[in-house]
C-alpha cells in the first residue's frame, strides 16, 4: 500500500472539509489578556446543583442528599457529604479562587437545545461557542481553540477550532496510520493521483477566490490559514504526544493532558472537554438520583488532578477553568427515583481572573432562579462575563449579555 506523506494527508483531510482550518479571523485583544487561557469543562447529561453548589438546603419540600450539610466556613461554601473527599479536598484547595453561578436560565429541557444554549447564548442559527470567539479573536496561537471532546459550535470563528478526539484521534490522522484502523483495507492514493487531487483543488479554490461573493473574504481567509499550517502541525505530532495516554480506563484528566501540554507551549488559547460522569455513565439521572454524588465525586477528581498538572506547568495564574451542565435536575424525586430535566442550573468558574470564595445567584422557594443586580442569569450573562475576561469587548458580540462584575477581579 501507498501512502501518502503527512503534509499530504493533511491537506487532503483539510480540503474534504474533515479537519477544520488552523487559522482565524482574529483582532487585537486588550492589553495583557492575551496571556489568559480558558479550559471548558461540560458536564454532559444535566446535573444536580443541590449536589453541591445549591446555596440553601434548608425547603423540606426539596429532596435533599443524605448526610448532606451545607459548608460555609470553606474558602468557597459548598454542599458536603461523609464520603466525597476529593470534592472536599479540591474546594478546601482550590475555593479562593472560584466563584459558583447559581439560578442561570436555560430555557429548555432538550439535552441539545440546552447545550447549545449554555455554550452560545443561541438555540439555533449558526452561532460561536464562547472558546471559539475567545481563540478566534486571539494573537500568537498556531492552534487557538483545541476540542477535545464533546460537542462544539463554529460559525464565524470555525477555522479556529481543532478536533483532538477523546482518544487523541488527530495522531492517526496526522501520521496516516487512521487509514489502517478500518475494518476494510484502505490503500493510499499514489504520487500522480495526489498531485492531480490538489491541481484540481487548487483551481476550484483560485476560480472560488476571484469569484467569491461579498462577505465570503473570511472563508476564504480561513482556507488560506488552514493550508498554509498544515506542515507545520505535521511537524508538531512528530514533537508532542497527542494520543491519550492511559493503561486503563480513560479518566477525563487524561484526555485533558494533551490539550494542557498545548497550552504550556502557547500553541493554543482554549480547550475544551466533556465530563461523562462516574466510568462515563452519564449525568443524566431520571432514576437512581444518588448516582450524583458519584458522578460530581468523579468530577473532582479529574479537577483536582487538572489543576495540579496546571499548577506544575505554570499555568494555574493564567488559566480560567469554567465547569458547566447543560441544564438543572427538578427539585422533586419522580416515581423512579432519579430527577428530570430543569430550566435552571449552576456553573462554577475558577482561576484567573476570578473574584474567588463567592457564591453568586440563587435558588427561590420554587427551584427558580433569584435575581443578581435586577435580572435572572442568563446563558448570555455568562458568555458576556467569559469574553470580557478575555479581553473582548461582549456588546460587539453579544449585546443582549450583561457581564457579570461581581465575578470578575482586577
Amino acid at each position: 500500500m501507498v501512502r501518502p506523506s503527512r503534509r499530504q494527508l493533511m491537506a487532503l483531510l483539510a480540503s474534504a472539509g474533515l479537519l477544520g482550518p488552523l487559522g482565524g479571523v482574529r483582532s487585537a485583544l486588550a492589553a495583557g489578556a492575551e496571556d489568559r487561557r480558558f479550559l471548558f469543562v461540560l458536564a454532559y447529561g444535566g446535573w444536580d446543583p443541590m449536589f453541591v453548589m445549591a446555596n440553601s438546603l434548608d425547603d423540606p419540600n426539596f429532596f435533599h442528599p443524605d448526610s448532606s450539610t451545607y459548608v460555609t466556613n470553606a474558602p468557597l461554601p459548598y454542599v458536603d457529604m461523609d464520603y466525597r473527599t476529593a470534592t472536599r479536598e479540591f474546594l478546601t484547595t482550590y475555593g479562593d479562587r472560584g466563584c459558583i453561578l447559581n439560578g442561570i436560565e436555560v430555557p429548555s429541557i432538550s439535552h441539545e437545545q440546552c447545550r447549545k444554549l449554555m455554550l452560545t447564548g443561541a438555540s439555533d442559527g449558526r452561532v460561536d461557542d464562547w472558546a471559539a470567539i475567545l481563540g478566534g479573536n486571539a494573537v500568537g496561537f498556531d492552534l487557538p481553540t483545541v476540542v477535545v471532546s464533546g460537542p462544539a459550535y463554529g460559525s464565524l470563528y470555525a477555522s479556529s477550532q481543532l478536533r483532538l478526539g477523546p482518544d487523541g484521534q488527530l495522531s492517526d490522522l496526522v501520521s496516516g496510520d487512521a487509514l489502517l484502523l478500518s475494518d476494510v483495507p484502505a490503500a493510499g492514493l499514489g504520487a500522480q493521483t495526489q498531485d492531480d487531487v490538489q491541481a484540481y483543488l487548487q483551481a476550484r479554490r483560485s476560480r472560488f477566490t476571484e469569484s467569491a461573493p461579498a462577505g465570503s473574504a473570511a472563508f476564504v481567509d480561513g482556507v488560506g490559514k488552514a493550508e498554509s499550517q498544515l506542515g507545520s502541525l505535521a511537524d508538531l505530532a512528530e514533537d508532542i504526544e497527542l494520543t491519550v495516554q492511559s493503561d486503563g480506563f480513560v479518566f477525563m484528566r487524561e484526555r485533558a493532558e494533551p490539550a494542557l501540554e498545548l497550552m504550556e507551549r502557547g500553541l493554543t488559547r482554549c480547550a475544551s472537554i466533556v465530563h461523562l460522569g462516574e466510568w462515563d455513565a452519564n449525568w443524566d439521572t431520571h432514576a437512581g438520583i444518588e448516582k450524583q454524588g458519584d458522578h460530581f465525586e468523579f468530577l473532582f477528581t479529574d479537577l483536582l488532578s487538572v489543576f495540579q498538572s496546571l499548577e506544575a506547568r505554570g499555568l494555574l495564574e493564567s488559566t480560567t477553568v469554567v465547569v458547566m451542565s447543560e441544564m438543572g435536575r427538578g427539585p422533586q424525586l419522580n416515581s423512579i427515583g432519579g430527577k428530570d430535566h430543569w430550566t435552571f442550573t449552576s456553573a462554577m468558574v475558577f482561576g484567573s481572573g476570578v473574584e474567588g470564595g463567592q457564591v453568586l445567584g440563587g435558588y427561590d422557594d420554587d427551584w427558580v432562579g433569584t435575581p443578581l443586580d435586577g435580572r435572572v442569569l442568563s446563558t448570555l450573562d455568562l458568555g458576556a462575563t467569559l469574553l470580557q475576561m478575555g479581553g473582548l469587548d461582549p456588546a460587539e458580540h453579544l449585546p443582549r449579555g450583561v457581564p457579570i462584575t461581581q465575578l470578575m477581579s482586577d
